[in-house]
């Protein structure tokens, strides 16, 4: 079979839809419990996504023809790095928007030769970084990116409406709301758990040292406490636990809006950290329950939250809060 690779420019972006819904129906396979949007709202926001990358210079991609029949493409775009407080590595990369080949063209080259085509452009800008994700349970995808030396860094997970069988937890610890003269005392607990993702995903490296790791740490969490989305348990006077959230709007705009059917408003849980010495005394159950009541409060009944891929015990934890495991990223630095 003879087969032509070009390049995508702006005016090709109408002609993907069909390619894309391919891989939306395939995403729906690999994750059904995750509530998928349906492909028309889905294409909608990849494409808006794809818009914005091509107009803003910091995109490209190929597709790949068999005679009049487009069967494969790919859309890569540049984008900040969103871990700069973990990894030691440049400030930004490059983001594998959509890899997708129609399943009848697969086991014979077409994605190898297409995937070459993409790491040879990456290779003209001069930057080594990279990211690329699968739907969760996509067995296929995640073996197609191990063999070329991507690595399962983040898993991304979600809950659609509130906590079917909430369970209250009310023990010792205080939870409270806590204020920005507060987030000096939490450095180090963010530090055992940037310490903890060191030892569990050790193949991940390099990364940040401690003091600027706390820098970008210390922003976030301001944000959050001046939002009222920071908390903290305390045993005693001690800090043992902190949770910060955060609220997104849902619907097209949101990140994963071309996967995930949210409501109007989202809510990200972007930190737990618990104490090592305090853990298995239900403070992160406790933290989530205040999170819950808080962002329900606000109109945020859809969740995400996110774990190093490695954090076995972290994502059976989010999957007792009845989080589903949806959008698996991989890097290679």
């Amino acid at each position: 079979m003879l087969f032509d690779l070009n390049e995508l420019t702006f005016s090709d972006l109408d002609r993907l839809e069909t390619l894309w819904r391919v891989e939306h129906v395939g995403c729906q396979g690999c994750a059904p419990r995750v509530a998928t949007v349906t492909a028309h709202d889905g294409w909608k926001a990849i494409r808006r996504r794809y818009e914005t990358a091509f107009r803003q210079g910091g995109a490209y991609g190929w597709i790949v023809t068999h005679g009049e029949r487009d069967i494969a493409y790919v859309v890569c775009a540049m984008q900040p790095m969103r871990w700069s407080a973990t990894f030691q590595q440049p400030t930004s990369l490059w983001n594998v928007l959509t890899f997708v080949v129609r399943p009848e063209y697969r086991g014979i080259g077409i994605g190898r030769n297409l995937f070459i085509a993409m790491e040879e452009r990456i290779s003209r800008f001069g930057m080594s970084a990279r990211l690329a994700g699968v739907t969760a349970g996509n067995d296929t995808g995640m073996r197609f990116l191990s063999k070329r030396d991507f690595k399962a860094a983040w898993l991304t997970m979600v809950r659609s409406g509130p906590l079917k069988q909430p369970v209250r937890f009310h023990g010792k610890h205080h939870i409270e709301v806590a204020g920005v003269d507060l987030v000096t005392a939490l450095k180090p607990l963010w530090l055992e758990l940037h310490h903890h993702h060191q030892l569990v995903s050790p193949n991940l490296g390099p990364y940040v040292e401690d003091v600027p790791s706390w820098s970008v740490i210390r922003g976030l969490l301001e944000k959050g406490a001046r939002e009222g989305l920071l908390l903290v348990a305390r045993a005693g006077s001690r800090i043992v636990g902190l949770a910060s959230a955060a609220i997104h709007e849902g619907g097209e705009d949101f990140e994963l809006s071309d996967e995930w059917e949210t409501g109007q408003r989202v809510a990200e849980t972007k930190f737990l950290i618990v104490s090592p010495d305090h853990r298995g005394e239900h403070i992160g159950a406790a933290l989530l329950d205040r999170v819950d009541e808080i962002v329900t409060r606000q109109g945020a009944v859809d969740q995400v939250i996110g774990a190093v891929a490695q954090n076995s015990s972290a994502i059976r934890f989010y999957e007792s809060r009845g989080f589903r495991q949806a959008w698996l990223e991989y890097v290679k630095w």
